[in-house]
């Protein structure tokens, strides 16, 4: 299978379990849940449910994956909700399309990101048929947690937001770690976890995230530097240490990215072949 096979065959697989996990409420607060669809249905490549799906097919396919995916995505949703907001980056569209509070108003939004944060552990914590194992749930859980909460992303939010001027390099690539890589950690670890994978393969598999995380990163940056982010003047790697500098960091880091999987051979070749994709992009 290609690389862009795979990105689309889990996009699918995932898809259909948010639709499942979205059902139930819709006839509780129509609104509320044509807004979560709106936000979590707008185009995303599902990077992160893609690198759960195939970390975890590297050891042992297992049942749940489909419940873990969607519970990392509705996570990466909420943050890119809130993140929008008025209040946090007040960003007005989000892949060409209008923003939840937007295209809703704010205080749907806020909504919208509050019930994809608890849906997504609901979805780790359900014990219906053909679901997770209660212990590994609660690993799963507390990956996730780790991941997004005040020690990770939202700890990354924060300092992006308290972020001057001034700030140098360490202090941009601390912000990546916390609001970037540490999520992909989760994807990869939780995909390890459910796979039952030893902890030498999920500390390669977590260096490889780390590594990734500042690539995919600094390539965003790059991307969007002669757009919104550099007209708004907002602490990215290119603002604070020039084209060449965040150039020479994409090298870097993908090649990094690329020996933490040495160990796997030829199991590891989507892994593989998703730094290359980030990197030519």
């Amino acid at each position: 299978m290609e690389f862009p096979d795979y990105l689309n065959k889990s996009a699918s697989r995932v898809d259909g379990e948010l639709r499942c996990l979205l059902a139930p409420g819709a006839a509780i607060s129509p609104r509320l849940s044509r807004a979560m669809e709106y936000a979590l249905f707008s185009g995303g490549k599902r990077l992160r449910p893609a690198m759960l799906f195939f970390t975890n097919e590297m050891f042992c396919v297992s049942p749940g994956a489909s419940a873990a995916a969607a519970a990392i995505e509705m996570v990466h949703t909420y943050s890119l909700v809130h993140d929008d907001l008025p209040s946090m980056d007040d960003d007005d569209t989000r892949r060409g399309k209008p923003t939840v509070h937007v295209a809703f108003d704010e205080a749907t939004a806020i909504l919208v990101g509050d019930a994809l944060l608890t849906l997504a552990f609901e979805a780790l914590a359900s014990t219906s048929p053909g679901t997770l194992d209660g212990g590994i749930a609660a690993r799963l859980a507390l990956e996730l947690a780790r991941a997004a909460g005040p020690a990770g992303m939202v700890a990354g939010q924060a300092l992006d937001m308290e972020a001057t001027p001034g700030v140098v390099a360490a202090g941009v690539e601390r912000i990546h770690e916390l609001k970037t890589a540490r999520m992909f950690c989760a994807s990869v670890r939780m995909g390890a976890v459910l796979g039952n994978a030893c902890n030498d393969d999920i500390a390669a598999l977590t260096e490889y995230a780390l590594h990734f995380g500042a690539l995919y990163q600094a390539s965003d940056d790059l991307e969007d530097f002669a757009g919104q982010d550099s007209g708004l003047k907002k602490v990215t790697y290119p603002a604070v240490c020039g084209v060449d500098a965040t150039k020479h960091r994409i090298e870097e880091q993908a090649a990094c990215a690329l020996e933490s999987l040495s160990a796997f051979g030829d199991r590891a070749w989507w892994l593989e072949d998703l730094v290359n994709y980030v990197k030519s992009r």
